[in-house]
């Protein structure tokens, strides 16, 4: 709703997803320029969002100038304000669409090409760098957690599984409940122009829970109506 972005505690430990198109010539979504112009601003401390794992998937078209900048602005602005990136790619996705920021085409078929490996990617170190999804407050803690129930899949879209890849970041503790702040440990955070963006990051939302933790969907346009 309105108010989100003003009660989201950006000192807690979060992993948190961003999924966000291009428009015009390298420019957010529209509703998503105040969230931009607010992430962005050099007044923010380095360490704003230390406690912050994180990934971003971009979504642009390269018959445009500019391509997935966007995405591209947020992964690199959120590693300075103290966040440490959680994916590191998935392999045998060529070039820039593999990397760390996910870079998906339209015009090259990015949802193919990048976006399920990419999504898949992350569920998997997800549940590596997670342990499993745990019923008790705190998370991991060196030993085998106890899974929690599973919650219902909200969308077709199954889990892919445990599997490999490089693990860059320390180990966040997993949890199926809400934090102080009333939001998941795991937030999908989206700025869609047309939509797509937006249902996709409602498919890894969908993945995450179906692999069991909590993950709440927030809209960067919800930032417009913060005075």
């Amino acid at each position: 709703n309105m108010s989100d972005f003003e009660k989201i505690d950006m000192s807690l430990e979060r992993v948190v997803v961003a999924v966000v198109s291009t428009t015009g010539q390298g420019d957010p979504p529209d509703g998503a320029a105040k969230f931009f112009r607010h992430i962005k601003k050099r007044a923010h401390p380095a360490t704003l969002l230390q406690g912050w794992r994180y990934g971003v998937l971009a979504l642009g078209d390269t018959n445009y100038d500019q391509f997935c900048k966007p995405g591209k602005v947020l992964d690199k602005r959120l590693a300075e304000l103290g966040a440490k990136r959680l994916v590191t790619g998935p392999e045998n996705v060529p070039g820039e669409h593999g990397g760390p920021c996910g870079a998906a085409d339209d015009a090259e078929g990015g949802l193919e090409v990048t976006v399920e490996p990419w999504t898949k990617h992350l569920i998997e170190v997800v549940q590596k760098v997670c342990g499993g999804a745990s019923s008790t407050e705190g998370g991991v803690d060196g030993g085998t957690p106890t899974p929690a129930a599973k919650k219902p899949k909200t969308d077709s879209a199954a889990s892919d599984g445990a599997g490999g890849g490089n693990i860059a970041a320390a180990p966040v503790a997993a949890s199926a409940s809400t934090l102080s702040d009333g939001f998941h440990k795991f937030m999908v955070l989206f700025g869609s122009q047309t939509g797509n963006a937006e249902a996709l990051a409602g498919q890894i939302r969908g993945k995450i829970e179906a692999a069991g933790w909590g993950a709440s969907l927030v809209n960067m346009s919800d930032f417009e109506k913060i005075d």
